[in-house]
């Protein structure tokens, strides 16, 4: 009868500690598990920050291309701007010296006495202009020869700063 305990007691010993290594070897499987998650986590989170890096990068250049186009075209436009007054400049020359060799010959023809002005190229634009406002027929044989010729507008008194505008 006391073998049967001694026996009955060592299975149930066994049966114990065969629960208990069960229990720990689940628990170590958790504890597995739970790590491996951890460590996805960890890379997931990882892969995230590098791609929100990546655009971060991607948008910074896109913002340094678009500066740069915009740069670009910046100094093309200034570039045009330029071109195009060079080309007012050398239009208007050309004007104002067609304009005096005009009314040069138109004054030379008439006589300075009956125009009210003696016609140099020092002479400042704004005492022609007034001297031809003031001689009407003069101001209609400037139209008939060069139309548009006879309206000088001025930007200011200086010579080399009238405009003239051809209609």
């Amino acid at each position: 009868m006391m073998m049967m305990m001694m026996l009955m007691l060592m299975l149930m010993l066994m049966l114990m500690l065969m629960l208990m290594l069960m229990l720990m070897l689940m628990l170590m499987l958790m504890l597995m598990l739970m790590l491996m998650l951890m460590l996805m986590l960890m890379l997931m989170l990882m892969l995230m920050l590098m791609l929100m890096l990546m655009l971060m990068l991607m948008l910074m250049l896109m913002l340094m291309l678009m500066m740069m186009m915009m740069m670009m075209m910046m100094m093309m436009m200034m570039m045009m701007m330029m071109m195009m007054m060079m080309m007012m400049m050398m239009m208007m020359k050309h004007c104002l010296r067609l304009m005096l060799e005009v009314m040069e010959a138109l004054v030379g023809a008439i006589g300075p006495e009956r125009c009210g002005v003696r016609l140099s190229p020092y002479n400042s634009f704004l005492d022609v202009q007034r001297a031809i406002e003031k001689n009407v027929w003069l101001m209609q044989q400037l139209d008939k020869r060069v139309p548009g010729l006879a309206y000088i507008h001025m930007v200011g008194g200086h010579r080399a700063r009238a405009l003239i505008t051809c209609i």
